[in-house]
């Protein structure tokens, strides 16, 4: 094969890779129309329903160590100390929920049309198209079977990898719209600000202490109210954990659900269709350039953060 030829072929299979990527542009808005607003966001968040109401919490409590082992990890790459990248693309995300798991079967069927269990056919057809009409019919045969198991490979290997950081953003805006819920709760019932579980938990664990301290105050239950009014008693450290854990389990609750009402948002705001638009660029860019892990969304740092300042908070609250 001349080395013009070979040039072709590789200008070919540059193309196809792009015009299957731009046809998986064009599909995300209906595929977001479909899936992210109703009646199809029942279709998608109904899956919550069973064990995922175990699995949704152990997630909200895996993520924080998650994002703390991957900066430590990224950190260590930048230092050039060897295998940190790789180890770092390697952690999973949490357990797969139901809902997580048909939403990327969702994402592969219909956004990157793949029907079988390898994406040789969406991607390697796209490649074979342009190389005949680019070239000629029977150059198509010169990308060889092992040439398209190969891309095949690489696509799986950065999409694996994607759907991994989806499923991860889907934890944060569970975790997010706890924030606002928390927050909610507590401007409505308290007239406290309490961005997340714990500071609603120390809220009630001081409810709590002081029902039982007025309960028991030695002049009476009315005299017990004013008085602690003034000097409010400090709940003790069972109250404090009681309390945080029972509202941790109403959170991880509606976390479970929380796509109901978060999908339509995020789909009316755009976000999903910048997400998943950003996804699909990302790994157009990986395979072209036979790099992993370039998509990495900002979500679940948000949620992070917003999670420590809660903390924060709760410190210099009591």
């Amino acid at each position: 094969m001349t080395n013009v030829r070979k040039a072709a072929i590789e200008h070919a299979i540059e193309h196809g890779i792009r015009e299957y990527f731009n046809q998986c542009q064009s599909r995300a808005p209906d595929f977001i129309r479909q899936h992210y607003r109703y009646p199809g966001c029942w279709q998608l968040n109904k899956h919550a329903f069973g064990f995922d109401l175990l699995r949704a919490p152990l997630n909200l409590v895996w993520a924080p160590v998650y994002v703390s082992l991957v900066l430590s990890l990224l950190i260590l790459g930048f230092l050039r100390i060897p295998k940190t990248m790789r180890w770092a693309q390697q952690l999973p995300g949490g357990l797969t929920t139901r809902v997580q798991a048909h939403a990327n079967t969702l994402i592969k069927h219909e956004l990157l049309l793949v029907q079988n269990v390898t994406l040789e056919n969406a991607l390697g057809a796209a490649v074979v198209g342009h190389l005949e009409k680019l070239i000629d019919p029977n150059s198509a045969h010169a990308m060889s079977e092992q040439d398209r198991a190969a891309l095949s490979q690489k696509l799986e290997a950065v999409v694996a990898d994607a759907l991994n950081q989806l499923m991860l953003t889907r934890t944060a805006s569970a975790d997010i719209s706890n924030t606002v819920f928390s927050t909610a709760v507590g401007a409505l019932a308290f007239k406290k600000f309490t961005p997340g579980g714990v500071g609603i938990g120390l809220m009630i664990a001081a409810l709590w202490a002081k029902a039982q301290a007025q309960t028991n105050f030695f002049l009476g239950n009315t005299l017990g109210g004013w008085y602690y009014s003034i000097f409010p008693p400090q709940p003790d450290v069972m109250e404090i954990s009681v309390s945080i854990a029972a509202v941790l389990c109403l959170l991880a609750v509606v976390a479970s659900f929380s796509g109901l009402v978060t999908d339509p948002i995020q789909a009316h705001l755009g976000l999903h269709k910048y997400r998943l638009r950003k996804m699909l660029a990302r790994l157009e860019k990986d395979v072209l350039k036979n790099t992993r892990g370039s998509f990495r969304p900002l979500d679940p740092y948000v949620a992070r953060i917003l999670e420590l300042f809660d903390t924060l908070k709760a410190q210099f609250s009591f």
